[in-house]
């Protein structure tokens, strides 16, 4: 009498190895043969009643008929014939956006073709992987709606894959956001299709918190103190109409503190300069005619900083001159003297000097000026009375 089939045969290929699976017999053989009869791997049937065999690429390849068969107490069963397929999509994402439209992304071998089937099995879109491996097709918003299966199959070298099959979501949560008072509650907030309810789990999944997504779109949940801490996964699931969104995994952050911190400032200090008082002294010699100028000096020195330095103060004077002539007065006029003093807040001091009938120095104030300019008048007055004298003599 022969063997039993297996049962439930399947078989993938994810690009590196080709797997079959099925069940059987506890205790029985399994054995794979190519479309010439020969076996190319064998297997046995565990006690739970199921097998699972692996054989690498480069014994077969897409496309290959394989015959599987059971071998029990040294008689086979008849074969279930199977066809390598290409290999499948990986690692495939389904996203319902906002708008109603579907994304579905994945992963296959590059080159081949992506079929997008609804749960009639009619094609609803297709795609090319890229040269990175990887495809995104989008599904127009009215095609699928929330809970719907899509089949998704890569076809290479005109040889199908294996369908993938998964679920639409329902919309997720956007801009979800976690905040820790200082309290230690916990705030979670974000945005979502209105009506839905909104399901916060741990990071083992155990629920912790639901709410509803308000009328604005928006919902805002908070956990109590104790709950969660720090550096804790949380997931955010949204419920439409009995459909569950993908899950979003946000981590709770350190606690946020609303003081800011004191900043200091040190005191600048300024030293004050001081300026001292500049002397400054002339004294003429005595001379013959006009009387010499004397010299003089006078220095204020600056201050520094803050500090003003005094005025300094220069004082210039002229020697009696003295002139002596034939039936003259043996005495000429006294020499004048002119003082002055010098005005300015920090600045140097500054003197002038001058002698008999010299001018004055730049800044004497106007008495002075005056002065000298009587003195010049007399000096020639004089001076003229004195030819007058000896022309008349001379004429006499």
């Amino acid at each position: 009498m022969p063997s039993t089939t297996p049962g439930n045969v399947d078989v993938t290929n994810d690009g590196t190895k080709t797997t079959i699976t099925g069940t059987g017999t506890p205790g029985s053989t399994i054995k794979v043969t190519d479309g010439n009869g020969n076996t190319i791997a064998t297997g046995t049937v565990g006690d739970d009643g199921k097998f699972t065999i692996t054989i690498d690429d480069g014994k077969i390849k897409p496309g290959d008929k394989l015959n599987v068969t059971q071998n029990t107490n040294g008689t086979d069963s008849a074969p279930v014939t199977i066809t390598v397929p290409s290999q499948g999509a990986s690692n495939v994402d389904v996203t319902t956006n906002p708008d109603g439209s579907v994304d579905i992304t994945g992963e296959g071998k590059p080159g081949s073709t992506v079929t997008i089937t609804d749960g009639n099995g009619h094609t609803i879109g297709t795609g090319t992987v890229g040269d990175d491996g990887k495809f995104h097709i989008t599904i127009p918003a009215g095609t699928l709606k929330p809970g719907d299966t899509v089949g998704v199959t890569v076809t290479t070298d005109g040889v199908p894959s294996k369908t993938v099959t998964v679920t639409v979501p329902a919309q997720g949560a956007t801009n979800v956001t976690v905040t820790t008072n200082p309290d230690g509650s916990v705030d979670i907030t974000g945005e979502g299709k209105p009506g839905s309810t909104v399901t916060i789990t741990d990071g083992k999944g155990n629920t912790i918190a639901t709410g509803t997504v308000g009328d604005d779109g928006k919902f805002h949940i908070t956990i109590p103190s104790g709950i969660l801490k720090p550096g804790d996964s949380v997931g955010v699931t949204l419920t439409t109409d009995g459909v569950p969104s993908k899950t979003t995994t946000v981590t709770v952050p350190n606690t946020t503190s609303s003081n800011g911190t004191n900043g200091n400032g040190s005191n600048g200090t300024g030293t004050n300069g001081t300026g001292s008082n500049g002397n400054g002294s002339t004294t003429g010699t005595n001379g013959s005619g006009n009387g010499t100028s004397g010299n003089g000096s006078s220095t204020g020195t600056n201050g520094n900083g803050s500090s003003t330095g005094s005025n300094g103060s220069g004082t210039t004077t002229g020697t009696n001159g003295s002139t002596t002539g034939n039936n003259l007065p043996s005495t000429g006029s006294n020499g004048l003297t002119a003082t002055k003093t010098g005005l300015g807040a920090g600045t140097n001091g500054s003197t002038s000097s001058a002698s008999g009938n010299s001018l004055p120095a730049t800044g004497d104030d106007e008495g002075a000026y005056l002065a000298v300019a009587g003195t010049i008048a007399i000096g020639l007055v004089g001076l003229l009375g004195a030819e007058g004298m000896r022309r008349r003599r001379r004429e006499d």
